[in-house]
């Protein structure tokens, strides 16, 4: 049995998706690595002054970043129950032969986003 569970949102960064099943890997965390690197670049002073103004008023419960365990931990426990998860971009109009070519499958590639695709073996009763 496998379900697939399609996010139309942003795609991956392409370096994410074969990191999204690592332990501590967050995309919220890159991105604050990102943020301090540019922090640390010449003529700091400037770039401080432009970044507090440009900064929108946050509240600390806004901001959220993940511990990077969440995926790593439905990877360990689908593949305990001898199954297996994995996460592709899906672009607009794409050939992904990772995905068989049913009606189900031809609409969601109509459009672009995440499929996480979790597949467990069937159980006989």
């Amino acid at each position: 049995m496998t379900i697939d569970i399609f996010n139309n949102g942003k795609l991956l960064p392409e370096y994410a998706v074969d990191k999204a099943f690592d332990r501590y890997f967050s995309l919220s965390h890159q991105s604050q690595a990102a943020e301090k690197a540019s922090e640390h670049a010449p003529d700091k002073s400037s770039k401080l002054e432009i970044k507090q103004a440009q900064q929108p008023n946050v509240t600390s419960n806004t901001l959220k970043k993940g511990t990077g365990l969440g995926l790593t931990l439905v990877k360990q426990v689908i593949e305990h129950h001898g199954g297996h998860v994995a996460i592709t971009n899906i672009q607009e109009n794409s050939d992904d032969s990772s995905h068989n070519s049913n009606e189900k499958n031809a609409a969601i590639k109509q459009y672009s986003g995440v499929m996480v695709s979790i597949t467990l073996p069937l159980t006989k009763e």
